[in-house]
Protein backbone atom coordinates (compact mmCIF):
# COMPACT_ATOMS: atom_id res chain seq x y z
CA UNK A 1 0.00 0.00 0.00
CA UNK A 2 1.39 3.39 -1.00
CA UNK A 3 1.96 5.90 1.79
CA UNK A 4 0.45 9.40 1.50
CA UNK A 5 2.62 12.50 1.88
CA UNK A 6 -0.24 14.27 3.62
CA UNK A 7 -0.65 12.30 6.82
CA UNK A 8 -0.53 14.83 9.64
CA UNK A 9 -0.24 14.81 13.39
CA UNK A 10 -1.58 17.65 15.53
CA UNK A 11 0.17 20.68 16.95
CA UNK A 12 0.20 24.39 16.23
CA UNK A 13 -0.20 27.90 17.60
CA UNK A 14 -3.00 30.44 17.40
CA UNK A 15 -2.43 34.15 16.88
CA UNK A 16 -4.88 37.05 17.12
CA UNK A 17 -5.31 40.52 15.63
CA UNK A 18 -8.11 42.23 17.60
CA UNK A 19 -10.36 44.48 15.50
CA UNK A 20 -11.04 47.78 17.27
CA UNK A 21 -13.38 50.26 15.58
CA UNK A 22 -12.85 48.45 12.30
CA UNK A 23 -9.04 48.57 12.48
CA UNK A 24 -6.95 45.42 12.92
CA UNK A 25 -4.42 45.74 15.72
CA UNK A 26 -0.94 44.21 15.97
CA UNK A 27 -0.73 40.44 15.90
CA UNK A 28 -0.01 38.69 19.20
CA UNK A 29 0.13 35.11 20.40
CA UNK A 30 -3.35 34.11 21.54
CA UNK A 31 -2.08 31.88 24.34
CA UNK A 32 -1.85 28.17 24.97
CA UNK A 33 -4.56 26.19 23.16
CA UNK A 34 -5.22 22.53 23.89
CA UNK A 35 -7.39 21.82 20.85
CA UNK A 36 -8.67 23.63 17.76
CA UNK A 37 -11.35 22.36 15.38
CA UNK A 38 -12.83 23.88 12.23
CA UNK A 39 -16.29 23.11 10.88
CA UNK A 40 -17.70 24.53 7.65
CA UNK A 41 -21.13 24.17 6.15
CA UNK A 42 -23.17 25.34 3.16
CA UNK A 43 -26.96 25.50 3.40
CA UNK A 44 -28.95 25.29 0.18
CA UNK A 45 -32.42 26.14 -1.02
CA UNK A 46 -33.81 23.49 -3.33
CA UNK A 47 -36.48 23.33 -5.97
CA UNK A 48 -38.27 20.19 -7.09
CA UNK A 49 -40.19 19.75 -10.31
CA UNK A 50 -43.60 18.18 -9.83
CA UNK A 51 -44.67 18.15 -13.48
CA UNK A 52 -44.18 14.42 -13.71
CA UNK A 53 -45.49 11.60 -11.59
CA UNK A 54 -42.33 11.55 -9.50
CA UNK A 55 -41.06 14.75 -7.91
CA UNK A 56 -37.45 15.38 -8.94
CA UNK A 57 -34.86 17.83 -7.63
CA UNK A 58 -33.98 20.17 -10.51
CA UNK A 59 -32.40 23.21 -8.80
CA UNK A 60 -30.11 23.72 -5.84
CA UNK A 61 -28.73 27.14 -4.87
CA UNK A 62 -26.37 28.03 -2.01
CA UNK A 63 -28.18 30.05 0.65
CA UNK A 64 -25.64 30.51 3.46
CA UNK A 65 -22.01 29.61 4.04
CA UNK A 66 -20.73 29.23 7.59
CA UNK A 67 -17.40 28.41 9.19
CA UNK A 68 -17.01 27.88 12.92
CA UNK A 69 -13.89 27.52 15.03
CA UNK A 70 -13.88 25.81 18.42
CA UNK A 71 -10.78 26.02 20.57
CA UNK A 72 -9.97 25.19 24.16
CA UNK A 73 -7.36 26.93 26.27
CA UNK A 74 -5.86 25.76 29.54
CA UNK A 75 -4.21 29.14 30.08
CA UNK A 76 -6.35 31.04 32.59
CA UNK A 77 -4.55 34.35 32.13
CA UNK A 78 -6.15 37.80 32.58
CA UNK A 79 -6.06 38.24 28.80
CA UNK A 80 -7.84 34.91 28.26
CA UNK A 81 -10.50 35.70 30.88
CA UNK A 82 -11.03 39.11 29.33
CA UNK A 83 -11.60 37.54 25.90
CA UNK A 84 -13.86 34.84 27.30
CA UNK A 85 -16.17 37.19 29.18
CA UNK A 86 -16.16 40.19 26.83
CA UNK A 87 -14.30 42.16 29.45
CA UNK A 88 -12.14 45.23 29.71
CA UNK A 89 -8.80 44.63 31.43
CA UNK A 90 -7.12 47.33 33.49
CA UNK A 91 -3.78 47.10 35.28
CA UNK A 92 -3.66 48.92 38.62
CA UNK A 93 -0.11 49.66 39.79
CA UNK A 94 0.35 51.12 43.26
CA UNK A 95 3.62 52.15 44.86
CA UNK A 96 4.37 51.47 48.50
CA UNK A 97 2.90 54.04 50.84
CA UNK A 98 -0.20 55.28 52.60
CA UNK A 99 -3.54 54.99 50.84
CA UNK A 100 -5.88 57.94 50.81
CA UNK A 101 -7.90 58.08 54.02
CA UNK A 102 -11.29 56.42 53.65
CA UNK A 103 -14.52 57.29 55.41
CA UNK A 104 -17.31 54.75 55.73
CA UNK A 105 -20.56 54.70 57.66
CA UNK A 106 -21.70 51.68 59.64
CA UNK A 107 -25.23 51.52 58.20
CA UNK A 108 -25.89 48.02 59.53
CA UNK A 109 -23.69 45.51 61.25
CA UNK A 110 -24.26 42.84 58.58
CA UNK A 111 -22.87 45.18 55.91
CA UNK A 112 -19.36 44.68 54.62
CA UNK A 113 -17.14 47.18 52.85
CA UNK A 114 -14.85 46.29 49.98
CA UNK A 115 -11.43 47.79 50.62
CA UNK A 116 -9.87 45.77 47.81
CA UNK A 117 -7.46 42.88 47.98
CA UNK A 118 -4.17 44.68 48.51
CA UNK A 119 -0.97 44.00 50.43
CA UNK A 120 -1.97 45.92 53.57
CA UNK A 121 0.78 46.25 56.19
CA UNK A 122 -1.16 48.29 58.73
CA UNK A 123 -4.63 49.71 59.20
CA UNK A 124 -5.75 52.34 61.71
CA UNK A 125 -9.52 52.52 62.29
CA UNK A 126 -10.85 55.48 64.29
CA UNK A 127 -14.06 57.28 65.09
CA UNK A 128 -15.27 60.51 63.48
CA UNK A 129 -13.13 62.68 65.80
CA UNK A 130 -10.01 60.52 65.30
CA UNK A 131 -9.68 60.16 69.09
CA UNK A 132 -10.94 56.60 69.56
CA UNK A 133 -9.00 53.81 67.90
CA UNK A 134 -10.90 50.60 67.25
CA UNK A 135 -9.39 47.13 67.69
CA UNK A 136 -9.28 44.46 64.99
CA UNK A 137 -10.96 41.26 66.13
CA UNK A 138 -12.97 43.14 68.75
CA UNK A 139 -14.58 46.03 66.85
CA UNK A 140 -13.99 45.01 63.24
CA UNK A 141 -12.52 42.33 61.00
CA UNK A 142 -10.62 42.60 57.73
CA UNK A 143 -10.28 39.55 55.45
CA UNK A 144 -7.14 39.91 53.34
CA UNK A 145 -8.34 37.19 50.93
CA UNK A 146 -11.62 38.89 49.99
CA UNK A 147 -10.66 42.49 50.79
CA UNK A 148 -13.76 43.02 52.91
CA UNK A 149 -13.96 45.08 56.10
CA UNK A 150 -16.78 44.21 58.51
CA UNK A 151 -18.00 45.78 61.76
CA UNK A 152 -18.47 43.40 64.72
CA UNK A 153 -21.89 43.94 66.28
CA UNK A 154 -20.63 43.30 69.84
CA UNK A 155 -17.84 45.88 69.58
CA UNK A 156 -17.68 49.60 70.22
CA UNK A 157 -18.96 50.71 66.80
CA UNK A 158 -22.66 51.53 66.68
CA UNK A 159 -24.94 51.59 63.65
CA UNK A 160 -24.61 54.83 61.62
CA UNK A 161 -21.25 55.68 63.20
CA UNK A 162 -18.78 57.34 60.84
CA UNK A 163 -15.49 55.45 60.68
CA UNK A 164 -12.13 56.74 59.46
CA UNK A 165 -9.56 54.35 57.98
CA UNK A 166 -5.89 55.02 57.21
CA UNK A 167 -4.17 52.14 55.41
CA UNK A 168 -0.50 51.48 54.72
CA UNK A 169 0.45 48.93 52.07
CA UNK A 170 3.34 47.42 50.15
CA UNK A 171 3.75 48.06 46.44
CA UNK A 172 1.43 45.91 44.36
CA UNK A 173 0.03 45.36 40.89
CA UNK A 174 -3.58 44.35 40.52
CA UNK A 175 -5.42 43.41 37.34
CA UNK A 176 -9.12 44.18 37.11
CA UNK A 177 -11.41 42.69 34.46
CA UNK A 178 -14.83 44.28 34.03
CA UNK A 179 -16.79 41.33 32.66
CA UNK A 180 -19.44 41.77 29.95
CA UNK A 181 -18.29 45.34 29.36
CA UNK A 182 -18.40 44.82 25.60
CA UNK A 183 -20.89 43.28 23.19
CA UNK A 184 -18.50 41.01 21.29
CA UNK A 185 -14.86 40.44 20.38
CA UNK A 186 -13.97 40.66 16.70
CA UNK A 187 -10.55 39.65 15.48
CA UNK A 188 -8.52 38.11 12.71
CA UNK A 189 -7.24 34.69 13.78
CA UNK A 190 -4.18 32.94 12.35
CA UNK A 191 -3.47 29.31 13.10
CA UNK A 192 -0.05 27.93 12.09
CA UNK A 193 0.23 24.18 12.34
CA UNK A 194 3.39 22.65 13.75
CA UNK A 195 2.92 18.91 13.21
CA UNK A 196 5.42 16.40 14.44
CA UNK A 197 4.85 14.58 11.15
CA UNK A 198 3.23 15.92 8.02
CA UNK A 199 2.79 19.20 6.18
CA UNK A 200 2.72 22.65 7.69
CA UNK A 201 -0.33 24.84 7.00
CA UNK A 202 -1.39 28.37 7.84
CA UNK A 203 -5.09 29.15 8.27
CA UNK A 204 -6.03 32.83 8.14
CA UNK A 205 -9.56 33.66 9.32
CA UNK A 206 -10.14 37.23 8.19
CA UNK A 207 -12.90 38.30 10.59
CA UNK A 208 -14.18 36.19 13.48
CA UNK A 209 -16.63 36.91 16.28
CA UNK A 210 -15.27 35.18 19.39
CA UNK A 211 -17.24 34.14 22.44
CA UNK A 212 -16.90 31.68 25.31
CA UNK A 213 -18.98 28.61 24.53
CA UNK A 214 -18.30 26.46 27.58
CA UNK A 215 -18.22 26.54 31.34
CA UNK A 216 -15.24 27.59 33.41
CA UNK A 217 -14.83 25.47 36.53
CA UNK A 218 -13.83 27.85 39.30
CA UNK A 219 -12.98 24.90 41.55
CA UNK A 220 -11.95 21.52 40.21
CA UNK A 221 -9.45 18.73 40.74
CA UNK A 222 -8.58 18.94 37.03
CA UNK A 223 -6.72 21.69 35.20
CA UNK A 224 -9.16 24.48 34.35
CA UNK A 225 -10.00 25.17 30.71
CA UNK A 226 -11.96 27.77 28.75
CA UNK A 227 -13.72 26.79 25.54
CA UNK A 228 -14.18 29.42 22.83
CA UNK A 229 -16.30 29.52 19.72
CA UNK A 230 -15.46 31.71 16.76
CA UNK A 231 -17.86 32.29 13.89
CA UNK A 232 -16.23 33.44 10.66
CA UNK A 233 -17.74 36.56 9.11
CA UNK A 234 -17.24 38.03 5.65
CA UNK A 235 -14.42 40.57 5.62
CA UNK A 236 -15.52 43.32 3.26
CA UNK A 237 -11.99 44.77 3.14
CA UNK A 238 -10.71 41.83 1.06
CA UNK A 239 -10.55 43.02 -2.56
CA UNK A 240 -8.12 40.48 -4.04
CA UNK A 241 -10.26 38.14 -6.18
CA UNK A 242 -7.83 35.28 -5.53
CA UNK A 243 -8.32 35.42 -1.77
CA UNK A 244 -11.38 34.32 0.20
CA UNK A 245 -13.25 36.90 2.22
CA UNK A 246 -13.85 34.15 4.84
CA UNK A 247 -10.56 32.31 5.35
CA UNK A 248 -7.55 31.03 3.39
CA UNK A 249 -5.45 27.91 3.83
CA UNK A 250 -1.80 27.97 2.75
CA UNK A 251 0.56 25.05 2.45
CA UNK A 252 3.84 26.37 3.78
CA UNK A 253 7.31 25.32 2.57
CA UNK A 254 9.29 22.93 4.72
CA UNK A 255 11.65 24.50 7.27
Amino acid sequence: MASSDYLNTGGGKLYIKPIVLGVKQAMTYFGATDSITLASNVDYIEHSSTEKSVSVLDKKVAKTRTATLNFTSGEISPEMLSRAFQGEKNDIVQAEGVAQAQTIVSVAFENTYDLGVVKITSMVVQDQTDTTTYVEGTDYNYDKNTGYFEVISTGSISALDEIHLVIEHDAYTKVNISALAGDQLEAELIFVSEPQAGKKYRYTFKKVVISASGDLSLKSEEFATITFEGEALVDSTVTNPVLSDYFDIELLPND
